[in-house]
């Protein structure tokens, strides 16, 4: 009830406070979520720590350290079906369903033209393959005949130098992709810090411009809504001088034309009324005049 009875202004200026609160409160609930979940929030930090520790525990399809050490387990097998076993597991690793080759050839298409590219698919992937191909061949063929001291011997020379060649360059994929994770997150900073900017601004600007669209409305309302008052004011007292102002083309501006229209009906209702009084008077006189002649 109190915000029915209070003047047109404060209404417009609390139902434009109400809508600059609500604004202001959903841009809070965006920033907040948005720090919760960008590069370095508590979110990004929780992922990356499950990432981390699982890359800690287990080498990635793209590391043939597992299918290294088969190859050892191969040896130590006491039985020729666990050997089998060990043999066929190896291949699985390399060429498998999520295997060495099906990364590799994700990886090669995933990855754009560049350094980190070249070194996975170049030294990591030659010394790789090198190791694949004397696993299956010289290797398999030493550990099925019985030969463990020649299939030792391999391990231990040509196999190690290729494992070792690759994993010097996963080293240095490793090396790379951190600098470009690096360089990301650093992108997604700067982007995430203008971003900031150009929201405050706009959030600065919506409030400017929408605080300045109220109080001209309110004002301009306002003086179309006086002028009319004082209009039907001094109609009530009998004076049917005043117009209201018409510039506006709203209801208000209907409202003001309505007014002028009824004080100038009325102005003319009264001149009217006022030459038909003089009529009656001027008829009465006449009247009177004839009474009198006839009585003389």
């Amino acid at each position: 009830m109190h915000f029915i009875r209070s003047s047109l202004r404060t209404q417009l200026l609390l139902i434009g406070s109400a809508g600059l609160m609500g604004l202001a409160a959903a841009a809070l609930v965006a920033i907040l979520l948005v720090e919760r979940v960008r590069v370095g929030g508590p979110v990004y930090e929780e992922v990356k720590l499950g990432q981390d520790l699982i890359a800690d525990i287990l080498p990635s399809p793209a590391y043939i350290l597992e299918s290294y050490l088969t190859c050892f387990q191969v040896l130590e097998a006491d039985t020729p079906q666990r050997k089998d076993e060990l043999l066929a597991r190896g291949k699985e690793l390399t060429s498998g369903s999520g295997g060495y080759q099906e990364r590799l050839t994700y990886w090669s298409k995933a990855l754009s033209a560049g350094q980190l590219r070249d070194a996975l698919i170049g030294p990591s992937m030659l010394a790789a393959q090198q190791f694949i191909s004397l696993r299956d061949g010289a290797f398999t063929t030493f550990v099925r005949a019985g030969k463990h001291a020649e299939a030792r011997a391999l391990l231990a020379t040509e196999m190690k130098v290729s494992y070792d060649l690759h994993r010097t360059a996963i080293d240095n994929v490793v090396r790379l992709a951190n600098e470009r994770n690096a360089k990301v997150e650093d992108s997604v900073q700067d982007a995430l810090h203008g971003g900031w900017i150009w929201f405050s601004c706009i959030i600065c600007s919506a409030f400017t411009i929408s605080i300045s669209l109220i109080l001209w409305s309110s004002r301009t309302i306002t003086n179309s809504v006086h002028s009319t008052g004082l209009v039907v004011e001094q109609v009530a007292k009998g004076n049917l001088c005043g117009s209201a102002i018409e510039k506006r083309v709203d209801e208000l501006g209907l409202l003001a034309k309505g007014v002028n229209r009824m004080v100038s009906d009325l102005r003319s209702l009264v001149s009217r009324l006022a030459a038909s009084g003089k009529d009656v008077a001027n008829q009465a006189d006449t009247m009177g005049g004839l009474t009198t002649t006839v009585a003389r």
